[in-house]
Parts: structure tokens; C-alpha cells; sequence
């Protein structure tokens, strides 16, 4: 201090002057000939001045009589002029939030995780964000639009229909908190919650606050994760279909990402039964007319139903949903079973699709993950048959099938790519029975020479093979009345049309086999092998109903699919 105290006396003393009248208080001084302007209120100025001469008076006389000088050669300075008696307006924020044009130009500057407290402002700003439509949407577009396609449900793209499920802004903070978490944080969430389950006593749970929240808000994130997947395939089959052409008078073609094939779809013209036609749709009739089928799989034609579409050529796209692809939807219910879930535990899984407010909106072939299983192939899924959750099929596959009360001809043959995980060519369940007299023309015996696994040498093998034509328009099942009331009749899917190859072994158990799953459709002692007099078939009832065979990927190629009978030497399970 005393080495402070010398060089302080030794340096020039600053003065002060005054500014002028009429202003505010600004001051000037110069030190070693610097010259200085000072803005500031007086006791901003001088009150640092006066702490440190009292904060050294005491360390050191010489710097104390310093300062003292210093205090003395001051002149005195009026004081701060009082602010007006009017307060400043303050800029209306809420205002802003509630404009649509002013919100619109600054979501572009906010990240979603700044955008929470302004939704938080106040309960009046939540409610007026949340029930006007403008403001939800340009929030919703704004977030979810460039990353999983989402738009506003607009006549102008998606036709005058209504808007079959309406996010809101719960939904969207429930989605992105759900996608920020590991996919593998939601099964070790659950182990905990079933640990704390197992080890209550007295029927109190152990489980802490923060688990039960972490429940909850898992939970509730993929409720909302799934609406938002109900919502965008509304959405694309909307677009779609109002943007296909009109009907036509002729076939026409369709490129899509998957290839140029047929998209049409082949209606019979209805004969009297005074006209001795044949009433059979299996049958090829003198008269037709073809329409298109737009991407969403639903034919032009009134009362026909399409439950799985082909791939879209429209511009929709997401990671989320895929346009002629099955949905996967999420729930999260802890199961006491672990992976595989018990009775009351599917049953859980239903009531959250009720609790998520979509079970009226699931369709036949939708694919439910249960998150809270792990993610081991296909652990936790399962698929709506149209009335409850059942569980994939383990008889011929260690991954798990489509099961056979889905029928894979309303479906395209692709439509559960990469939903339901496979290892090898998967299995799909065939009704052989109203193509068995075009099974019994056409069965060969053949020799097929084919690569040893083993040897890797060429060896001959003997198999039955047969081919059938798939013409568009033809039902899957009997005409059936939807849960509406009106009576609707599921067709082939287009992605079948064309020649269906069936093979199967060339020894007399096979060829009984194939037999079997045509029942009593064809009489098996008409059938003939080799070239005498060709073969005959006689319908003479029903067939057995669906039957395993595996799609063979390695041979099919568009209009032509390969199929293999699937016998009780491939059963894995049961």
C-alpha cells in the first residue's frame, strides 16, 4: 500500500467539470492528458470512490490524505434527475404469441426447447394457443414438418373429407421428449419398475417418485408417438387419393419406386342367373371394366376395400410411416413376463391404443411394439386382426410370422418389410381352395438341378410344380359387412397379379399334402401326371382354408412370385 500510496501522489490528481445545462448528468476528466467522457448517474460515479477511500483509509495515511485530496478537489454535482411519473409500457408478449403472422416469423428462431416456456406463460396463453387452430398448426408444422412430413389438414391436398384425428400441443411435447430418450432406456425403465413391483409389501409398491414419474411420462410419450403415426398415414392416403386420376376405360401403368406394373383393378360385370353365366369371380368373363387403384390401396369402385396399399408415387414422405408399408405403433407396458407378454399384459397394450384415442382408426395388419420388451427382433410386437392384439406366429420361424388369421393376399406381398423382422424368406397363409382347378391343370413333375449346401456340387431333385393366374379384382374372402354396417368385399392386393408359382417336393407325401390344403376342392384321384389325356378337376366343396407356404425372394421378380409349401418337417414350435 505504501508503494501504492507514492505512486498515486506522484501522478497527476483528475478533475472534473460539469456538462452542460439542460443534459444529463455527463462528466469529463482528464488524467496524464487523456481526456475521458463519463455517462453515468452521479452515485454510479462515486459511490465506488467512496467505498475504496474507506476501504484503505485505515491501511495506509499517505493514500487516506491521497484520497482525501482527490475528494476535496470534486466539485459538487446535482442530483440524478428523477424519472418520469409515467412507467414505460412493457412490449405485449402475449400478444405476439396469440398473432399468427408475428408467431410464424419468429418459430423459425426458436428451438422447441425455447419455445416451452412461452407456452408455459400463463394458463389463458396455453388455452388461446392450444383452441385456435391457425396458431397449433403453423406449431406443429414448424417442428414436425421438415423431419417427419407432417401438414396442416387442408382441402385444397387432401380433399374435403375431415381431419380423422387432430394433434395438439400436449401430443407434440409428449413426441419430442419420447424421441430424445434411447430406445433401450425404456426396457431398463421397465426391468425397474417390474423389480419394484415384485418386492412390495403388504401390496405398497417400493418404487420411488421418480420411477413412477418416469412411467408415466414414458408412457404417455408413446401414446403420442403413436397418434402422431396414425396421423401421417391419414394424412398420405388422403393426399393420394385425392390426387389419383379419375377411372378409366383401360389398364393402366404406374411407376412407382418399386417398379412399372399394373394398377388396376378388374371388376365383373354381375350376370343373371337366367343367363347361365358363371357367377364366379375366378372365373374370366365376356365383359369388364377396369379402374384404377389409387396408392392407398382403394379401388374407385363403391363399396371395395383395400386394406393394404402399394408403395405411393406421391410426394409424401417419412421416417415415421411409409406409403403401402405397415405402421409400427408404440405403447409402453412393464410386463411381469419380461419379453414374452401374458395375457393381461396384451390386454394393457389394448387399452393403451384406447387411452391414445386410435383404436377406431387401426386397420387390419397394423404392427404394436411394445417398447418396454427390448428390442430384440421382433420382441414385444404383435398385430391387429380388426378386433384384439395377437401375437406374431413362432411355428416355422425363430423371429416370429405374420399369423395365419391374416390374409397375406389382401396384402402386398412387401407390406410388412422391415416392420416385422425376418431371417430368410418369411411365411405368409394362402386359401388354395378357389384356385384348385387351375392347380390340378397345370401340376408337373419336374427335375430341378440345384446347388448342394454341403458339397456345393450340382444334384437333381425331383418337385411338383404348378401355376396359377391372379387377374385383378378377385375377392379374397366372401362379401362381409364392415363395423359401420356396409358391405364391403376385400380384393387381392394388385401386388399379386400376375403368375403365382407353387412347388412343393416330388415324392407322393408332398404331393398328398398339396391335396390336403386343397380339401375336397379337387378330387385327388382326377389328377393325373404325364401326358395322357392332361388332368381333370371336379369342385366338389370347400378346402381346408389357409395353409402355410414361404415366399421364395430369390426367384420372384415383378409378376411372377414364387411360393413353397411349408410341410410339418419345417415346424420349429409346437
Amino acid at each position: 500500500f505504501e508503494k501504492l500510496a507514492l505512486r498515486d501522489s506522484d501522478e497527476e490528481t483528475p478533475t472534473f467539470e460539469k456538462g452542460a445545462p439542460g443534459h444529463s448528468p455527463t462528466n469529463s476528466f482528464s488524467h496524464n492528458g487523456a481526456e475521458t467522457s463519463i455517462s453515468h448517474s452521479t452515485s454510479e460515479i462515486f459511490s465506488p470512490v467512496q467505498s475504496s477511500q474507506a476501504d484503505v483509509s485505515g491501511s495506509s495515511p499517505r493514500l487516506s490524505s491521497s484520497a482525501s485530496r482527490v475528494s476535496k478537489s470534486l466539485p459538487s454535482l446535482p442530483q440524478e434527475t428523477s424519472r418520469s411519473s409515467e412507467s414505460s409500457p412493457v412490449y405485449p408478449l402475449l400478444s405476439h404469441l396469440l398473432h399468427p403472422h408475428l408467431l410464424g416469423a419468429l418459430l423459425p428462431y426458436l428451438s422447441f426447447k425455447e419455445l416451452l416456456p412461452l407456452l408455459s406463460l400463463n394458463k389463458h396463453a396455453k388455452q388461446a394457443m392450444e383452441s385456435t387452430r391457425d396458431i397449433k398448426e403453423l406449431i406443429l408444422e414448424t417442428y414436425l414438418s421438415c423431419t417427419i412430413g407432417y401438414e396442416k389438414w387442408s382441402p385444397e391436398r387432401m380433399g374435403s373429407g375431415g381431419e380423422p384425428l387432430s394433434l395438439t400441443l400436449r401430443d407434440l411435447n409428449s413426441y419430442m421428449r419420447g424421441i430424445s430418450i434411447p430406445a433401450d432406456q425404456y426396457g431398463s425403465v421397465a426391468d425397474a419398475a417390474v423389480s419394484a413391483l415384485k418386492s412390495s409389501k403388504g401390496g405398497k409398491s417400493t418404487a420411488t417418485k421418480t420411477l413412477r414419474n418416469q412411467v408415466r411420462m414414458m408412457a404417455s410419450s408413446t401414446r403420442a408417438y403413436t397418434r402422431v403415426v396414425i396421423r401421417l398415414r391419414a394424412q398420405a392416403e388422403a393426399v393420394a387419393a385425392h390426387l389419383t386420376p379419375p377411372p378409366s376405360s383401360s389398364s393402366t401403368m404406374r411407376t412407382t419406386g418399386r417398379g412399372t406394373r399394373p394398377a388396376v383393378v378388374y371388376h365383373s360385370q354381375k350376370q343373371s342367373a337366367s343367363t347361365g353365366g358363371s357367377n364366379s369371380p375366378y372365373q374370366k368373363s365376356s365383359g369388364s371394366e377396369v379402374s384404377i387403384v389409387n396408392s392407398s390401396g382403394q379401388s374407385s369402385d363403391n363399396g371395395t376395400k383395400q386394406p393394404g396399399g402399394s408403395p405411393s408415387s406421391s410426394k409424401f414422405e417419412s421416417p415415421l410411416y411409409r406409403t403401402g408399408y405397415a405402421p409400427l405403433l408404440r405403447v409402453f407396458v412393464p410386463s411381469p413376463d419380461g419379453a414374452w407378454l401374458s395375457t393381461q399384459s396384451v390386454q394393457e397394450c389394448e387399452q393403451e391404443l384406447q387411452r391414445a384415442g386410435v383404436e377406431k382408426l387401426l386397420e387390419v395388419g397394423d404392427i404394436v411394439w411394445d417398447v418396454a420388451a427390448g428390442q430384440g427382433y421382433n420382441t414385444g410386437r404383435m398385430i391387429w386382426d380388426g378386433n384384439y392384439l395377437i401375437d406374431l406366429d413362432y411355428t416355422y420361424s425363430l423371429t416370429g410370422d405374420v399369423p395365419e388369421n391374416i390374409d397375406s393376399l389382401a396384402f402386398s406381398p412387401s407390406y410388412w418389410w422391415k416392420v416385422v423382422q425376418l431371417i430368410g424368406n418369411p411365411v405368409c397363409y394362402i386359401d388354395l381352395a378357389p384356385f384348385a382347378v387351375d392347380i390340378a391343370s397345370n401340376l408337373q413333375l419336374l427335375q430341378e438341378r440345384v446347388q448342394n449346401e454341403v458339397t456345393q456340387n450340382p444334384v437333381i431333385r425331383w418337385v411338383h410344380r404348378t401355376k396359377i393366374k391372379i387377374r385383378p379384382g378377385m375377392p379374397v374372402d366372401p362379401i362381409a359387412h364392415s363395423p359401420d354396417g356396409t358391405r364391403q368385399r376385400t380384393l387381392i392386393h394388385p401386388g399379386w397379379v400376375g403368375t403365382l408359382v407353387i412347388e412343393t417336393e416330388g415324392t407322393n407325401e408332398a404331393l398328398a399334402d398339396l391335396q390336403a390344403r386343397l380339401g375336397d376342392a379337387v378330387n385327388a384321384s382326377l389328377i393325373r401326371r404325364g401326358s395322357g389325356g392332361g388332368s381333370r378337376a371336379t369342385k366338389n366343396g370347400k378346402g381346408i382354408g389357409r395353409s402355410p407356404f414361404r415366399l421364395l425372394r430369390e426367384k420372384s421378380r415383378p409378376g411372377e412370385i414364387w411360393l413353397r409349401c411349408v410341410g410339418e418337417k419345417d415346424r420349429i414350435n409346437g
